[in-house]
């Protein structure tokens, strides 16, 4: 009913975000609450990421950002593998073509694990023996395992757990690069081959994965070839309402069509104007129209926004968001929200929503089974029941740089009564990720804290397609609250005091203030808490006088909150006095050479003593501007012994060219606190160039080749300068669109001839020497003269 109403008044229009992110994003992920995790990208802090949520109403469009949370360090990806899994609560993104802006195809990951409104991110490990991982894509089977690709090998690989794997069956074609995974209505797995396939006989090969065997089988062969084999790359593959999948071309101007049913392909519609999608984005709109992102060429701008219609078997021009003709394909991400709306995002700070056509393909929505008796504010674990609970497709598609899947319930709470606000549960624990149509399934979900006691309209969304609605009474649910020490141990010297922070965790929808109070405290210390009462957190400041006894104790902290207690301990040593922590800080300041944009540097080290006779208890260590900390084999804790002394690590992920300044400051308890190390650092870019080798055919001494062509592409939001082009050997340069510099997000070609001057193997360099970082990039060539 919603994108009914919204279809009716803005039908194929696009609207920008009223609170738009300030920060340039682009994967997005459907988080099980309602919420959408979307990337920081390119010219940002990769590591970063942000949560949009939706206003009182349901709106997306009005929606407020908050922060997702930071990867692990030294982990900063670009086009990597990413899932949501069924569990409701973890977030798994593998790989990354481009790490900290460095084309990497790197293996690392990480697991974000969702509590309340805040996420954490703990590094993954890859499956054991892969060298990379890359770009690489990944997909739920409909058992609701989670299969991961290396993006430059055959191997796949199901996640068993943080840091676990169990190896799959291997794809037929040579490696999984540029492909992409497309769960089916019969729970098989497509992927259509980006290369030559000795072991299906075929360049115009595709795959099909059986959950239940573990092996992939060759497929039938497309109509026609849809990659260029120069760059591999393809398009989205989106499985539509009618039981097919629509496949776009890469850098070739062709689609083609998989039937589930026939188990056969047939020639698409050819995209008009030279379009195609190296690349690119895709998402299925209720109404089963395809929305993708086109754009010519191989990275090129001048982007279009398409409708694929299954059935007049067209191809139409839609609107344009603001950034179109400019972007390119690539660049580009959509994903349908709870709205029935389309969200897109495209490595700039502007994101936008598209509202398609009004209308519900008939027979697709989700059904749900009624609910007895009231439901918990707050609950768990409460079960609704149904058929079509994950929808029939994914409906979101790109390939191997971008999984942003949707095809699971989420349950949708909306007042009867003024003011009509909307809420949303937390999904979990499907019996099936099935989207056979038909299917019965069940989900459970949990209420969450603040939701007011009433009557609400509930209804189960996937893929942006409402359920029918059931009425349900919301009933309060007991309340508490639970305590927490952070530190839990610490360390004292007679005459001095330290401290730990005390933090009150609402249960149940708990929201008064709590007194605290201590005991079990040895002779001669004190405690106090400020501030108390607290709603919040509070901090415990525990002073030994010079006569304090010595020893170990623990101090048992108790909050009171009218008729409710709750407990936990903090453990309190107490040592003999003396002259007091000394803090030395070496060295004195760090700096970085040039890095790219987004990408991060090498850590450094700042070794912190504690020369004096007393513990030194450490308050914060805390960096600014584009700083911060990474791991270190000898961290700093709250406390440091007297004689001993720890490493800081400090890492540099530069957000904006030039000179970046900043500092690390450590707070403590010496007299010299704080203390501070000066951080400085250079931002840069980074280009690429391919092919990085080339091979051209044998030709007759002073006779000239046919031309190959390569692709300097500036993948960053900043302009590439001083390009000179130049090349060694028997080869030279046919004709260019480079000129002295490459705007942002942008591409240009060179063609280079090979014209051999001797009998035998030639070999040769093409060289572009630019602004970025590691200039020139080159490429090597090689002929044979006849």
């Amino acid at each position: 009913m919603l994108l009914a109403l919204l279809g009716a008044a803005f039908a194929q229009t696009w609207t920008p975000l009223v609170n738009q992110p300030g920060a340039n994003l682009g994967v997005m992920l459907q988080l099980r609450d309602g919420r959408i995790l979307v990337h920081e990208e390119q010219s940002g802090n990769s590591n970063a990421w942000h949560i949009l949520t939706p206003d009182s109403t349901g709106s997306y469009v009005n929606g407020t950002w908050s922060s997702g949370g930071h990867l692990p360090p030294g982990y900063a990806p670009w086009f990597f593998g990413s899932q949501v899994l069924m569990d409701g609560k973890t977030v798994v993104i593998e790989g990354g073509e481009y790490n900290g802006g460095r084309q990497v195809w790197t293996t690392k990951g990480a697991v974000g694990t969702i509590s309340g409104s805040t996420i954490t991110w703990a590094a993954n490990a890859a499956p054991t023996g892969w060298t990379s991982l890359g770009d690489a894509e990944s997909v739920l089977l409909a058992n609701g395992s989670y299969m991961q690709s290396n993006c430059c090998t055959s191997q796949n690989a199901l996640y068993n757990g943080p840091n676990s794997w169990t190896a799959t069956g291997s794809v037929n074609q040579s490696s999984n690069d540029e492909s992409g995974f497309t769960l089916l209505t019969n729970d098989l797995v497509l992927t259509v081959d980006a290369k030559h396939s000795a072991n299906c006989s075929t360049n115009q090969g595709s795959e099909l994965y059986d959950q239940g065997t573990g092996l992939w089988s060759c497929g039938p062969a497309l109509p026609a070839q849809l990659y260029n084999p120069n760059d591999e790359e393809l398009g989205a593959a989106v499985l539509m309402y009618n039981n097919k999948v629509f496949q776009f071309g890469g850098n070739i101007v062709a689609t083609a069509v998989y039937d589930v049913a026939s188990n056969s392909w047939s020639t698409g519609p050819t995209p008009a104007n030279g379009l195609n999608q190296a690349d690119g984005p895709a998402a299925l709109e209720p109404n089963g129209k395809v929305l993708a992102m086109l754009s010519p060429g191989l990275f090129k701008s001048g982007c279009q926004f398409v409708e694929y219609d299954p059935a007049a078997n067209t191809l139409t021009n839609t609107a344009n968001p603001a950034n179109c003709p400019g972007d390119s394909s690539y660049v580009g991400h959509l994903m349908v929200l709870p709205t029935g709306q389309i969200m897109f995002t495209d490595f700039s700070g502007t994101v936008e929503v598209y509202t398609p056509a009004a209308g519900v393909v008939a027979g697709v929505a989700p059904a749900i089974n009624p609910i007895s008796g009231s439901i918990g504010t707050p609950s768990t674990n409460n079960v609704l029941s149904g058929t079509q609970l994950n929808g029939l497709s994914e409906n979101n598609a790109y390939g191997d740089d971008y999984q942003g899947a949707t095809n699971y319930p989420l349950v949708r709470l909306e007042q009867v009564a003024s003011p009509n606000t909307v809420y949303y549960a937390t999904t979990h624990n499907e019996t099936t990720h099935s989207i056979t149509p038909g299917t019965s399934n069940s989900t459970q979900f949990d209420v969450p804290s603040g939701l007011p006691a009433g009557t609400y309209n509930l209804t189960l969304v996937a893929n942006g397609i409402e359920s029918n609605a059931l009425g349900v009474d919301v009933a309060p649910s007991s309340t508490g609250f639970s305590l927490s020490a952070s530190p839990s141990s610490v360390s004292v010297a007679q005459g001095t005091n330290g401290s730990s922070t005390i933090t009150v965790t609402p249960q149940n929808g708990f929201n008064g203030s709590v007194t605290l109070t201590a005991s079990g405290l040895p002779g001669g210390v004190t405690a106090a808490f400020n501030p108390n009462p607290t709603t919040t957190t509070s901090t415990l400041t525990l002073t030994a006088s010079a006569t304090a006894t010595l020893g170990t104790a623990t101090v048992t902290i108790t909050g009171t909150s009218g008729s409710l207690t709750a407990t936990t301990s903090v453990s309190l040593t107490v040592t003999s006095g003396g002259g007091g922590p000394t803090v030395t800080v070496s060295p004195a300041s760090l700096t970085w050479g040039t890095v790219a944009l987004g990408a991060t540097g090498a850590a450094k080290s700042v070794t912190l003593s504690n020369t004096g006779s007393t513990a030194l208890n450490i308050s914060s260590i805390t960096t600014s501007g584009d700083f911060a900390q990474a791991t270190s084999t000898k961290p700093c804790g709250s406390t440091l012994a007297a004689g001993k002394n720890c490493i800081i690590k400090v890492t540099f992920t530069p957000t904006q060219l030039g000179t970046r300044p900043g500092t690390l400051m450590l707070t403590d308890n010496s007299p010299s606190s704080p203390q501070t190390v000066a951080l400085s650092g250079t931002g840069g870019v980074q280009a690429k160039l391919t092919p990085v080798t080339a091979t051209f055919s044998s030709e007759l001494v002073g006779v000239a080749s046919p031309a190959k062509v390569f692709t300097l592409a500036n993948k960053q939001a900043v302009a590439l300068t001083g390009i000179n082009i130049s090349t060694t050997g028997d080869f030279s340069v046919s004709k260019t669109t480079c000129t002295s510099s490459l705007s942002a997000l942008s591409s240009c070609t060179i063609s280079v001839v090979f014209t051999p001057t001797a009998v035998g193997t030639r070999t040769g360099t093409l060289s572009v020497a630019n602004s970025a970082i590691g200039s020139p990039q080159t490429s090597s060539l090689k002929g044979t003269g006849k």
